[in-house]
């Protein structure tokens, strides 16, 4: 990332992601400042140049008529932006998704309610590029464009502190920090852009689950390695309340466990005292075909499952603009 970039000033809308501080923009707290800035340049015959160049035939950029006052995208956003720091950096981004979804966003933004494969953390996810996002657009000729606000805490790639965000992607937590100023419009987009778009989408979205899987081994162990340590001090009281706190997340296997540990440390009396609804214990030859991972074991899991996901992302495979 360029020092330009890192201090909140613009960059060329070549390289199709633009910064800009807060307090540069005039007048301060103005949204129609903040969305003519970043419309501007998407008129310009550098952008349509950058998106030809990106693999998309007859780009044409078409601001969102919806957004004036009184539209829930627009309000929200102007609402958000008078509490800002003004040294937050705003920054320009894209966001694939089906056509018939459009509408919608344009008029409201995006609904926090479906997101989906939250790999890098809680939020919406952007492109800097719009072949990062054109494999979401399911088949459609169009995307969004979105002004997005970064906090001056963080470096201007995203506004999540999820350390594994990749460079050409941006997660957006609050969903008041996020306006649609347009679509990007084109007739076709080149195959081998398209296709190597789509790859990487349904591979992120492997990987992605792979980490929520090892995620939710490794806590499940965590609870679990504690559950034992307080039932092995004889602290059963503090066994059970966390046992109780966390009965949807552990699986049968790790209930079964517990148990064998239980009955092996407790009388009859006392375990149906604190833990009532525990199943069947296992037996030790059951123990010893379990094969239960450790919790170092399950985070040396999760940490490969993350590196792969890191290996993969767009900024290794990004068009060479």
């Amino acid at each position: 990332m360029s020092s330009a970039a890192a201090s909140g000033r613009s960059r060329d809308v070549a390289g199709c992601f633009l910064f800009k501080e807060y307090s540069e923009i005039k007048p301060k707290g103005n949204l129609q400042a903040i969305v003519s800035y970043f419309q501007r340049p998407c008129n310009s015959p550098e952008f349509i140049a950058f998106c030809t160049n990106a693999g998309f035939s007859n780009s044409s950029f078409h601001a969102n008529p919806q957004l004036k006052p009184g539209n829930p995208a627009h309000d929200k956003f102007q609402k958000a932006i008078k509490d800002l720091d003004h040294k937050a950096v705003f920054g320009f981004a894209f966001h694939g998704t089906a056509t018939h979804n459009l509408e919608s966003i344009l008029r409201n933004g995006l609904d926090p309610h479906k997101r989906r494969g939250q790999a890098y953390g809680p939020g919406e996810y952007f492109g800097k590029d719009p072949g990062i996002s054109v494999g979401y657009c399911k088949g459609g000729l169009q995307m969004l464009v979105f002004v997005v606000v970064l906090p001056s805490t963080l470096p201007p790639s995203s506004a999540s502190t999820h350390h594994t965000v990749p460079d050409d992607f941006l997660v957006v937590n609050n969903n008041a920090h996020q306006v649609p100023i347009g679509t990007l419009k084109f007739t076709s987009v080149n195959q081998e852009v398209l296709k190597l778009s789509q790859t990487k989408r349904k591979q992120f979205l492997q990987l992605s689950k792979q980490v929520f899987d090892k995620s939710q081994i490794a806590e499940e162990g965590k609870i679990k390695a504690r559950i034992i340590e307080y039932l092995i001090k004889g602290t059963f009281d503090l066994a059970s309340e966390l046992y109780e706190k966390n009965t949807t997340v552990l699986k049968d296997t790790s209930k079964r466990e517990l148990a064998w540990y239980c009955h092996s440390t407790m009388d009859k009396e006392i375990i149906s005292f604190y833990f009532s609804d525990l199943p069947h214990p296992m037996n030790s030859q059951e123990l010893a075909k379990a094969k239960i991972q450790s919790v170092d074991d399950a985070m040396v899991d999760l940490c490969k499952a993350m590196q792969n996901l890191e290996n993969e992302r767009p900024g290794t495979w990004s068009l060479g603009y």
